[in-house]
């Protein structure tokens, strides 16, 4: 059990109105925020940014700020929890390895390319009840306290997917914070909020591609890619990966020239939006010369 009153951390961070909603503004943008955190998840991912993430103009985060406030009057061990949390915690996905029930999880930080042993006893618990198999993917927040790891923050966010090694060491390295996790959360507007019926019609094919060349263009002058999207393009039509579309992404980058260390959740939002694009309208070889998208619908029409 922790020592630490995490409520009263958020009443602290969130007792200056102003703040607060300059930290609104930065965690949603342009998004009405009223009815996302109307949803407990939504709520807890920005009380955690809030508290760990969020830096105000002093550069400081508003839980060393508690820390300084009150480390004279709370006591020693509670004093010392804190100071160990704002040491050594950190916000990434891991990889599930193994689950021990009542005790532990081990699994794999994507961030720092570390196997940690994940002390608690109700996470590790309800965890051997859920119907998943290793290498599956969470992100949670943790900090070393008294030798050991533990688990800080708002609750899990899974995503079932299993990630290749190579994609592994991609993400070596890439910071993410409850706030890129939160868009996981967001009801889409209403023109998209039927993605399934969407992807069953026919695109103008053609149209589309100009519109990929245009948002191509957008992106290689905000990130400053060097190569070409026929770079891309002629990846996609001799592809080769029908089992790991991860390494396709990983390809696409280097193909850029987007360097390892210069790879930001953003820049991987962004170039895997538009590698997906163009995997979907451009033409494989595997598929006689059509795109994915064109097989797909034709598929559709013949069964209609």
């Amino acid at each position: 059990m922790h020592k630490m009153n995490i409520s009263h951390i958020i009443e602290f961070a969130t007792r200056n109105p102003k703040i607060l909603q300059s930290a609104l503004k930065r965690f949603f943008g342009n998004i009405d925020y009223f009815p996302l955190m109307e949803n407990p998840q939504v709520e807890g991912l920005f009380n955690e940014w809030l508290m760990f993430d969020y830096k105000q103009k002093s550069g400081r985060t508003f839980l060393y700020d508690y820390y300084q406030t009150f480390k004279s009057v709370l006591d020693r061990e509670i004093v010392q929890e804190i100071k160990s949390v704002i040491d050594t915690n950190t916000y990434q996905p891991f990889c599930i390895e193994s689950c021990v029930a009542g005790d532990h999880t081990r699994a794999y930080g994507m961030k720092s390319g570390k196997t940690y042993d994940i002390y608690d006893k109700a996470f590790s618990t309800e965890l051997s009840k859920l119907p998943m198999s290793n290498n599956e993917t969470f992100f949670r927040r943790i900090a070393k306290v008294n030798d050991r790891w533990e688990i800080f923050g708002s609750n899990p966010v899974f995503i079932p997917v299993a990630f290749t090694d190579r994609y592994k060491k991609m993400m070596r390295g890439v910071a993410v914070s409850p706030k890129e996790v939160a868009v996981l959360y967001y009801k889409p507007s209403g023109d998209e909020k039927d993605d399934f019926t969407k992807a069953r019609k026919r695109v103008d094919v053609v149209k589309k591609r100009r519109e990929i060349e245009d948002r191509f263009e957008l992106l290689r002058k905000r990130h400053h890619f060097t190569g070409d999207i026929s770079l891309i393009v002629n990846l996609v039509l001799n592809e080769g990966y029908s089992h790991n579309f991860a390494d396709f992404i990983t390809d696409s980058l280097k193909l850029l020239g987007i360097s390892k260390k210069h790879q930001s959740i953003k820049i991987l939002n962004d170039v895997g939006e538009l590698a997906t694009d163009i995997w979907n309208f451009y033409p494989h070889k595997a598929l006689k010369g059509r795109s994915p998208h064109e097989l797909y619908t034709s598929q559709t029409r013949d069964a209609t």
